[in-house]
């Protein structure tokens, strides 16, 4: 070989060399201008990653499905025009008339039936009025009578106490006194305090009456063997006044009552009875008989 195609051969290897430390150059500047890369996901994160990608899917298959307005109106459209709107809108309304009418129809019906029923309801309570009134009448009446019949047992009750009187204030010194016992202060007090002509045959019998109290004097009932002594000694009592002893009517329980009713009234000023009819003095001096039965400010008042 030629010294001249040596250094072909020198020169090419000299280009080769270089451009083959230039390559190298540009491969070492190339690695430096490369970034760092980053570390490989997880298994977890792909799978993550992957599953949230799927359902990114089904709901835009979702959002796909719905209907939006336009797409609404772009149907309904060619369905319905203005006729058949109108039309089908005058169906609705018969439809609605006719089922109000057949409504109020009902309605009327079952208000005639019962205004019907409410006529029959008066006249059932107009006829228990009448009878409820006449029932009421019946009531009074039989009320009336009982009150006219108990005035009457107590007229009658009255009258067989006639021959009776009460004393109270006798002393009572035991619980045991006999009936002789007791005629005995009877006829003692009749005639040693009122004077009378009486004895031990003229009182028919004599007893004390309520439970004997060491602390007071159970009244006694005496019944005299005739009227006439027992209006002697009411019209004696009089002489009594002033002592522990008191001489009264036997009066009947509603007698009684009436009695001490007509003694606490404001006007009267005093009251007693005769033949076991009670009497009032009111405070105008008017002396009036009191009866049962009858308001007592009319008959002061009267």
């Amino acid at each position: 070989m030629t010294d001249k195609y040596r250094t072909k051969r020198y020169l090419s290897s000299t280009s080769e060399s270089d451009q083959s430390s230039g390559d190298l150059g540009k491969t070492i500047r190339r690695e430096k201008k490369i970034p760092r890369s980053e570390p490989e996901k997880s298994t977890t994160d792909k799978l993550e990653q992957v599953s949230m990608e799927t359902e990114l899917r089904k709901i835009r298959q979702m959002l796909d499905k719905v209907i939006t307005v336009d797409k609404l109106d772009a149907k309904l459209k060619p369905l319905l025009t203005k006729d058949d709107l109108k039309d089908a809108l005058d169906v609705v309304k018969r439809e609605i008339l006719s089922e109000v009418n057949k409504t109020t129809e009902e309605l009327k019906a079952t208000v005639h039936t019962l205004a019907i029923e409410n006529d029959q309801l008066k006249k059932q309570v107009s006829e228990l009025s009448k009878h409820g009134q006449i029932q009421a009448d019946i009531v009074q009446g039989a009320n009336n009578a009982a009150r006219i019949n108990n005035f009457k047992v107590n007229d009658l009750e009255q009258w067989t106490r006639k021959s009776n009187i009460r004393i109270f204030g006798i002393p009572d010194s035991k619980p045991t006194e006999t009936v002789e016992e007791s005629i005995a202060k009877v006829t003692t007090v009749l005639k040693d305090k009122l004077e009378m002509d009486v004895t031990e045959k003229d009182i028919d019998i004599a007893h004390r009456l309520g439970r004997f109290s060491s602390d007071g004097n159970r009244p006694i009932i005496v019944k005299f063997m005739t009227r006439k002594h027992k209006i002697e000694a009411i019209q004696k009592r009089r002489v009594l006044k002033g002592t522990r002893i008191v001489i009264r009517e036997d009066l009947t329980t509603m007698n009684y009552k009436l009695l001490t009713s007509v003694k606490e009234h404001a006007s009267v000023e005093a009251v007693w009875s005769k033949d076991g009819l009670i009497f009032a003095k009111t405070d105008a001096g008017k002396i009036v008989r009191v009866e049962h039965g009858k308001p007592i400010d009319s008959l002061l008042n009267g």
